[in-house]
């Protein structure tokens, strides 16, 4: 496909109602999660704060009595502590699993709507006489494959899923930004972390960031934590 053809290609297909919907919806879901993310950042860190204030304030007792302070008021302010820094690192990885989720629904609302528009680019499909014969139109049995090529591509990695869209347009989408396609890799693989392994830093996560070439922070290894935002930012 020529350039000229693949431009043409992105031209008639980037207008459509459907993609346009798409595109609208993902930034009003990304911009919803945002503005929750800064509602409820500031409620944690002054809870934060506020036990720090009481964890001083108990060491100045300890000084003054002398030691001599109940220990059941140790474990409990150290019991709540430790639910808080645990929940914050789990509100904060589900914050980041919420949005990707999102953007997976945006990739196969546009993945579905290029197939309608290039239905001869679905993978080959074969079909036996009596299952052909189920559909009732051309339009019924292109849907029924469009669904199982979307269900197919969003099983795949998302790198595989931008060269996949690319595919269709004719063009090599994200080459030009190799950068930013390395944040993007780092962000949804950290999704999977988050989902599969506790926030927990896995093989699969560590080999895949290297194949895409991600900048980690040194020292970075297998168990650590990762919060939902980047360690390189």
């Amino acid at each position: 496909m020529s350039a000229e053809e693949a431009r043409q290609n992105v031209k008639e297909v980037g207008h459509t109602p459907k993609i346009t919907w798409a595109a609208k919806q993902f930034a009003a879901e990304a911009e919803g999660l945002l503005e929750l993310f800064r509602t409820i950042t500031p409620l944690v860190a002054e809870r934060d704060k506020q036990l720090s204030e009481e964890l001083r304030a108990f060491g100045e007792e300890l000084v003054a009595k002398e030691l001599k302070v109940p220990y059941s008021r140790v474990i409990a302010l150290g019991v709540t502590a430790t639910k808080l820094a645990l929940g914050q690192f789990i509100f904060m990885g589900h914050a980041l699993v919420a949005l990707v989720s999102r953007f997976d629904a945006f990739i196969g609302n546009v993945t579905s709507s290029l197939l309608k528009a290039f239905p001869y680019k679905i993978s080959k499909r074969t079909l036996t006489y009596a299952e052909a014969a189920q559909f009732k139109s051309i339009d019924e049995l292109t849907n029924k494959f469009v669904e199982e090529e979307v269900d197919n591509l969003l099983r795949e990695p998302h790198r595989k899923q931008l060269q996949y869209i690319g595919g269709l347009l004719g063009i090599n989408l994200g080459d030009d930004e190799p950068k930013l396609i390395a944040d993007f890799v780092e962000v949804t693989e950290r999704r999977n972390v988050h989902v599969h392994a506790s926030g927990m830093v896995t093989p699969q996560y560590l080999r895949v960031c290297a194949e895409n070439k991600v900048a980690l922070s040194a020292g970075l290894k297998l168990g650590d934590k990762l919060v939902c935002c980047p360690i390189n930012t």
